[in-house]
């Protein structure tokens, strides 16, 4: 009954988030983010990381108060900024924190932000219980050293530096030459990238490849990435960016 705020770290999740939350409890959900930003006096708001400053100047001026918050990937939440943002929600008596790395590295664990941990899943136990698939690992070696990579004062390697080093055609090429393996080939894949243009690259040599390939990134309306998903999930296309 309190007044409930959910923090995600991408606005394809506020979607996802707020629509199961609807469908199960029968409930109207606010979405706010970059292009959505609705009624936050409604009981149960869906907010990015990003957009939870802007939530902060609303709330505060418009007096609404959410006494629980709900952290997705809390681990998304360690920066100093998001930490700050997160202190500044008005009215928060209690927080959860759900993440599947609760140790960013050895400076910044979500313990140290959320308190202690209240129960734990390893993988076993979610494939066991079916919350996870079932997973198999292929590892591809490459020659890249980050040894030498710029980091920032967190001791972080930023997006732009990582970009530099993992967007390379020689291996963004070996990456799609992966699904030619007979264990992989013609099944479902989702691709993970550093940035946009990363993205946008690996899905170029999909398409050249000869691959059914859709392109999913921050830049596109919640509109046209919802298209990509449900082409993807009706198996139309086998690759998604």
């Amino acid at each position: 009954e309190d007044p409930l705020l959910i923090l995600v770290p991408r606005i394809n999740l506020v979607e996802q988030t707020a629509r199961e939350v609807e469908a199960k409890f029968g409930i109207k959900v606010a979405r706010f983010y970059g292009e959505a930003k609705e009624d936050i006096t409604t009981p149960i708001v869906v907010c990015t990381y990003d957009s939870l400053n802007q939530f902060n100047e609303q709330a505060k001026a418009l007096g609404v108060e959410k006494k629980l918050i709900i952290a997705d990937e809390a681990h998304r939440s360690l920066t100093p900024e998001k930490q700050r943002a997160i202190n500044e929600i008005p009215g928060v008596e209690y927080a959860i924190a759900f993440t599947a790395t609760p140790d960013f590295n050895s400076e910044k664990r979500v313990g140290h932000s959320f308190g202690d941990f209240i129960y734990r899943m390893d993988l076993r136990e979610g494939i066991e219980e079916g919350a996870l698939a079932a997973v198999r690992c292929f590892v591809v070696k490459t020659n890249l050293d980050l040894s030498s990579i710029k980091r920032n004062e967190d001791n972080e390697i930023s997006d732009a530096e990582l970009e530099k080093q993992l967007n390379i055609y020689s291996r963004n090429q070996a990456a799609i030459k992966l699904l030619e393996d007979p264990k992989l080939k013609g099944k479902s894949t989702a691709i993970f990238c550093v940035s946009i243009e990363h993205a946008k690259a690996v899905a170029k040599l999909a398409e050249e490849s000869g691959l059914a390939v859709g392109l999913e990134h921050s830049q596109m309306s919640s509109q046209e990435r919802e298209r990509v998903r449900a082409a993807f999930d009706k198996g139309e296309l086998q690759v998604i960016v």
